[in-house]
């Protein structure tokens, strides 16, 4: 257990403790609002967002966020437009 030494390593056993405990709740909301085919397009505009911040020399984080929240001024009443379904 001499690795749990490194700082890094107590900061992603603390993230990996934190993501395991929010990320099932999340899945629950996700799954009973129906938003199955927002989450994918969500996800993959926030990677979209952390490449263009890695290759802009940004804070891959910040950019992600950013990229999420304005899509999801776009997305969120596209949606509601649309009557988008499960996609199951």
């Amino acid at each position: 257990m001499e690795i749990l030494n490194f700082p890094f390593m107590q900061h992603a056993l603390v993230a990996i403790l934190f993501a395991g405990v929010a990320f099932p709740i999340i899945g629950v909301f996700i799954l009973y609002l129906n938003l199955i085919p927002l989450r994918f397009a969500m996800m993959h505009i926030a990677l979209l967002g952390g490449a263009i911040g890695l290759y802009l020399k940004v804070d891959p984080l910040l950019l992600g966020l950013l990229c999420c929240l304005f899509s999801s001024m776009a997305l969120g009443p596209l949606s509601e437009k649309m009557k988008l379904g499960v996609g199951i």
